[in-house]
């Protein structure tokens, strides 16, 4: 094999590297639309900002590549093996990923829109801020995965494992939550406003704050489940060691209207998706991606923006000191102070 054909920004479009031995190459930047890539190697590989839209990688083996801000679009990534892969902004939008093994990657503000991820292995991945809108994560496994942030709007989740997963701040307004499995799960912040939630397993999630109206409860186990009182403080449902708690209808029990209360108290006429803890990620992480990855700056950016801008004015005062330390205005104040208070 000549290996002088692979180097930072080749154009190997269309070829047919199928079972190639590509460990440890430096593609970055390569063009490598439609290239077949079924079982090749590419371990260890810099892939990073590459061209691989509609590129076949079926069976291939990516565990610990760098594919961090690659253009995936669409791309067969079926029973691939990404174990530990940098996949921070890569866009992966209508990506075929099942039976995918992702454990351990990091997928931070990819776009994952529309991706078929059914059964695939997800286990402490890290998908903060992560576009999953549309997914289909049917069956996957995302026990102990970091989604803070995430959007999963109309996301498909149906009987997924979101054992001890951090979904705090996320959005999963009218995802497809039925039969999966959260127990031990950080809600908090989370919007599940319209979602489906029956026969969902939440024992002794931790649901203070989220904004659960409209959501469908029935047959959801609760048992345990930590929401917020009508005074701000916080109210375990049912005996955590007791007989399991199920929701009887689609509203469930009185108790978890309280979960919404606040907001429904602020007026809010959408729910806040993040929490004063949440921009505080923002800015930490796209300080962080300032060091390593400046393109990543805009978008990171653009959601800090929006976030600040749904805070109220007390809120945003408690802030002031720590956006004005970060680093190169990543929070600059004329982006960030319009919108409503409240």
């Amino acid at each position: 094999m000549n290996l002088t054909r692979f180097f930072p920004g080749a154009d190997l479009s269309g070829e047919v590297l199928a079972g190639y031995d590509l460990s440890g190459v430096d593609l970055s930047r390569a063009n490598l639309r439609n290239t077949d890539l079924s079982g090749a190697r590419l371990d260890s590989a810099d892939l990073s900002g590459a061209n691989l839209r509609l590129a076949i990688l079926r069976d291939a083996d990516l565990a610990h590549v760098n594919l961090s801000g690659a253009d995936l679009r669409n791309a067969i990534l079926r029973n691939a093996h990404l174990r530990n892969a940098d996949l921070r902004g890569a866009n992966l939008s209508g990506a075929v990923l099942r039976l995918a093994n992702l454990a351990n990657a990091d997928l931070s503000g990819a776009d994952l829109s529309g991706a078929y991820l059914s059964s695939a292995i997800l286990r402490n991945a890290i998908l903060r801020l992560a576009n999953l809108r549309g997914a289909n994560l049917r069956n996957a496994d995302l026990s102990g995965a970091d989604l803070s942030g995430a959007w999963l709007r109309n996301a498909l989740l149906r009987d997924a494992y979101l054992r001890n997963a951090i979904l705090r701040g996320a959005n999963l307004r009218y995802a497809y939550l039925s039969s999966a499995d959260l127990r031990y799960a950080d809600l908090r912040y989370a919007i599940l406003r319209g979602a489906d939630l029956c026969d969902a397993c939440l024992r002794l999630a931790d649901l203070r704050l989220a904004d659960l109206r409209d959501a469908h409860l029935r047959g959801a186990g609760l048992r345990g489940v930590f929401v917020e009182d009508g005074d701000g403080g916080t109210y375990t449902l049912g005996p955590a060691d007791g007989d399991e708690t199920r929701a009887g209808d689609d509203t469930g029990p009185p108790q978890l209207t309280s979960a919404c209360a606040p907001m429904a108290r602020a007026g809010a006429s959408e729910p806040r998706m993040f929490s004063e803890d949440g921009v505080r990620y923002l800015v930490t992480e796209a300080k962080r991606l300032g060091a390593t990855r400046p393109e990543a700056l805009s978008q990171f950016h653009r959601r800090a923006a929006a976030a600040w801008a749904e805070l109220s004015g007390e809120a945003r005062a408690s802030l002031v000191e720590v956006i004005h330390n970060t680093e190169d205005g990543i929070l600059d104040e004329p982006d960030c102070t319009g919108g409503d208070d409240g």
